[in-house]
């Protein structure tokens, strides 16, 4: 990798690797940022180098003003990472928020005639056009943090401190508007092969949620269901990559 992509502001590698032959950009799920992707190079196959995506306002970045218009995201961040996917064969994850971030970002290659991914892996997250449960992003602070205990993933330490939520909060109430205004239309799909993975304990999102997903691609879907609820990845991400690592490296990776 050379040295433009390692200074990246838009790009983590936790563990470089010139040798790779699959780049997986991966989206992290609401107010979280790019370091919870920092173990998953353990799991992977020397194949694949995984890219995480440091979206502004939080971590390496935490002076920067967190984005709550997806137009505007994704207007600076193909433009901060085109040079980036252009060398390699890539793949896209997407958790949560993330899982909508991503296909986006993918849906923007495809209509603007970019480099596509290989494939999209979309993970906790209902398909666009399903309306969502709740509403929160104009709600008080205590319902966001209501919200954050049921789907799990973030300490209780954090959330009952009220000076790290201070800080904490609005990130997730920037993501909680992105996810809440979406809108989808006719031209809303992309053209490379969809995986969309859930939890069976999810609250948020059933096997049904999912597999309406399939509309959003012209080409291959399938749908995966795993233990446990929303954020489980977060401390066991190996169930879900070795899913990952079956489905992308069997099609595109060879010698792995």
């Amino acid at each position: 990798m050379s040295d433009q992509k390692i200074n990246n502001s838009w790009i983590l590698q936790p563990k470089p690797n010139n040798s790779a032959l699959l780049n997986l950009i991966c989206f992290p799920p609401g107010g979280c940022g790019a370091s919870i992707f920092n173990n998953w190079s353990k799991y992977l196959p020397s194949s694949l180098v995984v890219s995480a995506i440091q979206l502004p306002g939080r971590e390496t970045r935490f002076k920067e003003v967190a984005f709550s218009n997806m137009t505007l995201l994704m207007s600076e961040l193909i433009a901060g990472i085109l040079p980036y996917i252009k060398d390699l064969p890539f793949a896209v994850f997407g958790h949560s928020v993330g899982a909508l971030l991503a296909f986006e970002f993918v849906r923007q290659l495809y209509q603007n005639n970019l480099p596509n991914p290989e494939y999209l892996i979309v993970s906790g997250r209902r398909a666009p056009h399903i309306s969502l449960d709740k509403i929160l992003h104009l709600q008080p602070d205590s319902a966001l943090i209501e919200e954050l205990r049921l789907i799990g993933g973030t300490s209780n330490l954090i959330l009952d401190n009220p000076e790290l939520m201070s800080l904490f909060l609005p990130i997730v109430r920037a993501d909680f508007t992105i996810n809440e205004t979406y809108g989808v239309g006719d031209d809303f799909f992309v053209n490379c092969p969809i995986l969309a993975l859930g939890g069976y304990d999810d609250p948020l999102v059933n096997q049904s949620f999912l597999e309406q997903w399939r509309q959003y691609t012209t080409g291959e879907f399938d749908t995966v269901m795993m233990s446990g609820g929303h954020m489980t990845f977060k401390e066991n991400p190996r169930p879900l990559l070795e899913i990952i690592v079956d489905v992308v490296t069997q099609k595109f990776v060879k010698n792995v």
